[in-house]
């Protein structure tokens, strides 16, 4: 027999059922960006500071769909979620050491080399990051860079590969050949990865 449930709000999970906690839209994206979660990692190297976000289809579409997602707007997540699927992404956010801390000739060399900066991290820099799953190493299926001309403190890297994840401890590795920063490892542990929270919305 059927069983129709009326109120004012239906819980809809997003993903299946499995014990672990569940987080509003705006609470997930809370979740996954703080640092004692162990999903953002900071890897800080001479001038320069590195933000290493682990980010999984749920959270790339929820960071873009998040009002929506909060009024029960579901289509948008829905379609972007399918364009994902069968990937994993990381943010790499690059942040250069606060301006008041530089000195003269770093601010020269950083203001004249930013066309070097932006041509590297566009066309080069895929090849210098690898996913490394166990035993097994991949290179990336995706890549964007971001550039924010001054706009924010940060510039981003968008960097997807294929595979699932919570099955194998992950390690990024990012050999920064404009920064000459080599080897910027962010770790993140399978057992960090089988517990996310899923994602709960409210609809009328």
């Amino acid at each position: 027999m059927r069983k129709v449930i009326s109120g004012l709000a239906i819980l809809l999970l997003l993903v299946s059922c499995s014990g672990r906690k569940s987080l509003s839209p705006l609470d997930y994206l809370k979740y996954m960006e703080n640092t004692e979660n162990g999903l953002m990692k900071i890897v800080t190297v001479g001038s320069y500071e590195y933000r290493i976000q682990f980010a999984p289809p749920e959270y790339l579409a929820d960071r873009q769909f998040c009002k929506e997602m909060e009024q029960g707007m579901m289509e948008g997540y829905k379609k972007r979620m399918q364009e994902m699927k069968g990937h994993i992404f990381f943010l790499i956010n690059i942040y250069p050491r606060n301006t008041s801390q530089q000195s003269i000739n770093e601010r020269i060399t950083e203001n004249a080399g930013a066309t070097q900066r932006v041509m590297y991290y566009q066309q080069q820099a895929a090849g210098d990051i690898v996913l490394k799953a166990g035993t097994y190493e991949q290179v990336p299926a995706t890549y964007v860079y971001e550039d924010n001309y001054g706009l924010s403190p940060y510039n981003t890297i968008v960097v997807g590969f294929t595979g699932d994840y919570g099955k194998e401890d992950l390690q990024l590795i990012f050999n920064d050949r404009y920064t000459h920063t080599p080897l910027i490892k962010a770790g993140f542990s399978k057992d960090e990865l089988s517990v996310l929270p899923e994602i709960s919305v409210k609809t009328n």
